[in-house]
């Protein structure tokens, strides 16, 4: 995705200013030692022999045993007093949250805190699919923040995301949780599956409290995004025709590897099932017809959360919306496969670089 995405930056841009080093701060980071600081180079990607420079700059001297927020505008500040030249140097960033060292899990201290995932109604988000029931999602920082292995948990899924972590939801069956540490005195888990993926499994292992041999068990846990998406604002059966003013764009949490439509991309598609008032659009509803075509010209889209690009590409394959067909850049060589590229149909005429 980086890639595809410096490479149509590329084909926009002639020209190009002057270079300059680059500081991005990560989202969350652990530390290696209570009773070390926190250097800049431990919170933050350094790119370049000037940011590299600035590795060692203490960002924060004193031990904490909780989460600590380090803001960008804290960064800039230290910056300054170190005799940062902008010309030179470039910053990025929100706030990093740097949590303390890694320690075997206390299985012992999951209280109602640290397994009640259902405490906080209003920040919960309830999703449901064709084939399961609905589930409690959260947001991995409201996660982090309750300590254990939910802090672990929502850790792992974070470092995955990176900036995109912000419209992650994490969904979490606490009853299966609970019954996973039950019985342990300390917890060690192991993430299965690819956190940037629609499910993974949590592996939890550890020593019972009560001597007996240890037993290890998984807990699935959801991965959904939070995207704008067409929503129904009114019921249609099976056959519609669709218009966009049948819809409205509204953030819903959805499945990583679903295909997000846009009102523009829906315009007079055909419905194949019904589809009930306050339900988001997928593309399950929409009945299939091939709406690209070899060789036809599609609009490139590419969004990496920072970027988003919009070329015009060739169409080497035909598809239907949600499937992934291979394309290329108008200005690129037809006979170089090496530039042919996997895009998700979105629409008629339009497709989008997959987000994982």
């Amino acid at each position: 995705m980086n890639l595809l995405i410096s490479i149509l930056t590329a084909a926009l841009l002639t020209v190009g200013a002057a270079a300059t080093d680059m500081i991005r701060l990560r989202d969350s980071v652990r530390r290696v030692a209570a009773d070390q600081p926190v250097l800049l180079r431990d919170i933050a990607i350094l790119e370049g022999p000037v940011a590299e420079g600035f590795g060692d700059l203490v960002v924060r001297s004193e031990a904490d045993a909780d989460v600590v927020r380090i803001r960008v505008d804290e960064i800039r500040d230290l910056l300054d007093d170190a005799g940062a030249y902008w010309g030179e140097l470039s910053l990025e960033g929100g706030t990093t949250r740097v949590r303390p060292p890694a320690a075997r899990i206390d299985a012992g201290s999951f209280g109602s805190a640290g397994l009640d995932i259902d405490s906080n109604p209003r920040s919960a988000v309830k999703t449901a699919g064709p084939d399961r029931a609905s589930i409690d999602l959260r947001s991995p920082f409201e996660l982090l923040d309750r300590g254990g292995l939910l802090e672990e948990i929502a850790g792992r899924v974070i470092e995955a995301w990176g900036p995109d972590s912000e419209s992650i939801r994490i969904g979490i069956d606490s009853t299966r949780l609970a019954k996973a540490v039950e019985g342990l005195g300390t917890a060690e888990i192991s993430v299965q599956g690819n956190p940037r993926g629609d499910r993974l499994q949590v592996r939890i292992g550890g020593s019972r409290s009560d001597g007996r041999a240890s037993r290890v068990r998984l807990l699935p846990v959801e991965i959904r995004i939070v995207e704008m998406v067409p929503v129904a604002t009114r019921a249609m059966r099976p056959g519609r025709r669709l218009d966009a003013a049948d819809f409205t764009l509204e953030p819903r949490p959805v499945r990583p590897s679903s295909v997000v439509l846009d009102l523009d991309s829906i315009e007079d598609r055909q419905l194949q099932t019904a589809l009930g008032r306050g339900i988001a659009l997928e593309v399950v509803h929409l009945r299939p017809e091939i709406v690209v075509d070899r060789r036809d010209d599609v609009l490139v889209m590419a969004d990496d959360g920072q970027v988003s690009i919009h070329v015009r590409g060739i169409a080497i394959e035909k598809g239907r919306v949600g499937d992934t067909i291979q394309c290329r850049l108008r200005t690129s060589d037809p006979r170089d496969r090496t530039a042919w590229f996997d895009a998700e149909v979105v629409g008629p005429g339009r497709v989008r670089l997959p987000r994982n």
